[in-house]
């Protein structure tokens, strides 16, 4: 009897230890699974989020990486990135393009990437990471205090399209985007940009416009940002300016180093004359052109009649290009108009 009674309790011991086992080793992979089911949630409560028009702001507060491209949204939306120590980051994986809609829309706080968009629509704002407005509906955008990095589009804007409304970029990198037009930023239909504080390095553009692409808006104010690195295979390593109707362009503080177009314009390429241009306190440190020639801002050609000028300040700087000698006698010292 008490040799049964020690097999029994031999038994018992072996099954209560088997036990323990089981639920440490599963424990783990439950946690796995759980981190997974968690990120899986937060990408649904972000599409879930987007598709309800009640639902106007979106707190995250982890990082998401997209299963597929997010829905496109027809009202205004914000996305407050809540990441404990760092900015919260969706990630497109290559594949898939990221935020889409029409309305007054706002990012803080997040980094955007790898996002995809192969719309080659020329009613598309273009913009694989952020793509406001269409053909139809104009829209808004003001993101502030984040990195918008390797995300690319066939067409324009690799990073952020924006049509016919206002743009405000706000202590923002865009790092490494890519399109045929417009790199990282792509304006179009009275579109107007004010950019502060933030960083354009090395985007690049098959055609125009290696960091921004604006056409048929204006890039009314850009203060204190800075330009480096971006290319373009045609015009405008840095900026191209095209067919603005409306609004001024002022370009003040800002650094425009080593940017590189394959024709004209290394750092800027003005293909206008029917607004102002202004150049106020502007750094330029090498750029250049296919040929290797230092080319900072190229001027012309236009197909617009000749109603206003070029102005920099405190003065026209060398390496500056005229494509047509009738544009000569309009690019002028001037400071009238550049912020103290």
């Amino acid at each position: 009897m008490a040799a049964a009674r020690m097999y029994v309790i031999v038994i018992a011991c072996l099954m209560s230890l088997s036990h323990q086992q089981a639920e440490s080793a599963p424990w783990r992979s439950r946690g796995v699974h759980r981190r997974s089911m968690q990120a899986q949630s937060d990408e649904a409560s972000l599409r879930a989020a987007l598709l309800n028009p009640n639902v106007t702001s979106f707190d995250l507060t982890r990082n998401i990486t997209l299963t597929a491209s997010l829905p496109y949204r027809g009202s205004s939306f914000t996305l407050n990135g809540k990441c404990a120590g760092s900015r919260c980051v969706i990630s497109g994986v290559k594949r898939f393009s990221c935020f889409r809609g029409i309305g007054s829309w706002t990012f803080s706080q997040v980094i955007i990437q790898e996002c995809r968009s192969t719309n080659r629509s020329l009613a598309d704002a273009g913009g694989a990471a952020i793509n406001i407005g269409n053909g139809i509906s104009s829209g808004s955008l003001r993101v502030s205090d984040s990195i918008i990095r390797w995300n690319t589009a066939s067409f324009r804007g690799g990073g952020v399209g924006v049509w016919s409304g206002r743009l405000n970029i706000e202590r923002c990198d865009f790092i490494e985007n890519a399109a045929q037009f417009g790199g990282a930023v792509s304006l179009n239909t009275f579109g107007r940009a004010y950019l502060t504080g933030s960083n354009f390095l090395r985007n690049r553009a098959g055609n125009a416009g290696g960091a921004i692409f604006s056409f048929e808006g204006t890039v009314n104010e850009t203060t204190n940002c800075r330009f480096e690195g971006n290319t373009a295979g045609r015009t405008g390593g840095a900026i191209e300016l095209q067919m603005s109707y409306a609004y001024t362009a002022t370009l003040a503080k800002c650094t425009f180093i080593g940017n590189r177009a394959g024709l004209a314009g290394g750092a800027v390429n003005v293909a206008d004359f029917h607004v102002e241009k202004r150049f106020c306190s502007v750094t330029w440190q090498n750029n250049t052109i296919g040929t290797g020639a230092v080319n900072h801002v190229s001027v012309g050609p236009s197909d617009l009649s000749i109603t206003t000028g070029v102005y920099f300040c405190p003065d026209v700087p060398q390496g500056i290009t005229v494509i047509e000698t009738r544009f000569g006698p309009y690019i002028k010292t001037l400071c009238s108009g550049c912020p103290a």
